[in-house]
């Protein structure tokens, strides 16, 4: 049994290919010329409505199509938007087509085909030209067929822009693509089609942030990619109450491995913002110095396990186990169910009302609950959090904006008293350096900080249960 056909787009040096195709099993064929041109409205109305008008040719055949880019508007990385409609003639296209369009973008190159088991590669090459003489030189292996999810593809090829994303990029048609942290959902999708829009937007931020995180460009990036994988994570979880698949499994596995990568270098910088900084207030440079030259090289070791690991087989393989995922969608096959055709409006609503239960399970008053309790509640915090800001567009933005903001309080509260714990273990792990006179200090601060933080936490977790809830 053969699954859908699905279309995948990766990025490759084209200096690359023969040996790729040879690791297949594969040989390429002769060379056929082909070209696009991306055509639209002086006002973008295409672009802004979602679709893309192409004008195509491969060879002698030619035509036009209308094809549906990403919800968010964007077509994404990794795969091609679904088409419209398909002519030999303009004309043909009808009404989804404005009268007065002009061609905005235009790629010309070769492509050359090769077939791997029951799927088929376009090995594409050439140029993109956009706005202001604009140019790029790209190279794209399309693959399709009902038999991509089980093609044990190369762990040098990574996901690519399609071409149609490239051309409006150039065009300045189309927003940047890390514009949106979250993934834009709307009230017409399914369970199913929230949960494949999900996938492919985390994947794509991960992809957009790695290299910088390598790069070492500041706390930011790390910061930003392990708040994107703690998203996506509870987002998997939140899904798999619907699709209980075991898919599901093997993306949260994936993402819990990042996540081990990305925590000691995220738990240095803290500490070194944090921390000794707080240290050379209080006692002096002097006390704060072997401190802090302990922790940064703690902070280096950390950094260069996480470039091994961003630069390794295992991030690659999550960045296409997540994008092939969006588009086969392998759930409505191992786990099918009524639950997966429910309205994304229905399933929230009652995932939000879930959450909200287990988060005000503690009761009014939580001042005497020992440190511990208060972790778990944290822990409930940040989940409700993160489900109600995926959530939140599906509702009145300001309603759901007043309920986050209170959350985030609560949530920043709680934290402040979980960065005393992990401030402590630190420490230890510095050694000699964690347990001298700058680690005493340290030590004296972070005790000093707990004591005060009950008041505010009192105060935070009484403004939220008073919050009103802006779901049905």
């Amino acid at each position: 049994m053969t699954g859908p056909a699905l279309r995948l787009v990766l990025g490759i040096a084209a200096g690359d290919l023969p040996g790729l195709l040879k690791g297949l099993g594969a040989r390429a064929g002769r060379a056929t010329p082909v070209a696009q041109e991306w055509h639209d409205t002086a006002a973008g109305d295409l672009a802004t409505a979602g679709l893309v008008l192409v004008s195509w040719r491969d060879g002698a055949r030619a035509g036009w199509r209308v094809a549906r880019l990403w919800p968010d508007g964007l077509a994404p990385w990794g795969s091609d938007g679904a088409v419209v409609a398909e002519a030999r003639v303009r004309e043909a296209l009808g009404a989804v087509v404005p009268d007065e369009t002009a061609m905005i973008a235009r790629f010309t190159g070769r492509r050359r085909s090769a077939r791997v088991g029951l799927c088929r590669l376009s090995l594409i090459d050439g140029v993109v030209a956009g706005a202001e003489r604009r140019r790029v030189q790209v190279s794209r292996i399309v693959i399709e067929g009902p038999g991509l999810q089980d093609l044990a593809l190369p762990g040098a090829w990574v996901l690519g822009e399609n071409l149609a994303g490239t051309a409006l990029r150039l065009a300045g048609r189309l927003p940047a693509r890390t514009a949106t942290v979250l993934p834009q959902l709307d009230a017409t999708m399914t369970v199913s089609d929230a949960l494949a829009v999900v996938l492919a937007h985390f994947g794509e931020r991960l992809r957009h942030l790695a290299p910088r995180a390598a790069e070492g460009q500041g706390p930011e990036p790390v910061h930003q990619m392990r708040v994107t994988v703690r998203r996506a994570r509870s987002a998997l979880k939140l899904f798999g109450r619907a699709a209980a698949a075991p898919a599901l499994v093997a993306f949260g596995a994936g993402l819990r491995e990042l996540g081990h990568a990305l925590g000691p270098a995220r738990d240095w910088d803290v500490f070194l913002g944090g921390i000794t900084k707080s240290v050379a207030a209080a006692a002096g440079q002097a006390a704060s110095r072997r401190l802090a030259g302990a922790a940064g090289r703690r902070r280096e070791e950390g950094y260069d396990a996480l470039r091994c690991y961003l630069d390794g087989d295992g991030f690659r393989r999550l960045g296409l186990l997540l994008a092939v995922g969006a588009l086969d969608r392998p759930w409505e096959r191992e786990a099918p169910g009524a639950a997966l055709a429910v309205p994304i409006m229905t399933f929230a609503d009652a995932a939000l009302q879930r959450q909200w239960k287990r988060l005000m399970a503690p009761g009014a008053d939580l001042s005497d609950l020992p440190e511990p309790r208060l972790h778990e509640i944290r822990l409930e915090a940040k989940r409700m959090r993160y489900a109600a800001e995926l959530f939140a567009g599906l509702h009145d933005r300001k309603r759901a904006g007043r309920f986050v903001a209170h959350l985030a309080e609560l949530q920043e509260r709680l934290g402040q008293l979980n960065d005393g714990a992990v401030a402590a273990t630190l420490l230890e792990a510095l050694g000699p350096a964690g347990r001298g006179f700058g680690g005493g200090v340290a030590r004296g601060l972070v005790s000093a900080r707990g004591e005060g933080l009950r008041a505010g936490i009192g105060k935070a977790w009484r403004r939220m249960r008073e919050t009103k809830r802006f779901w049905h």
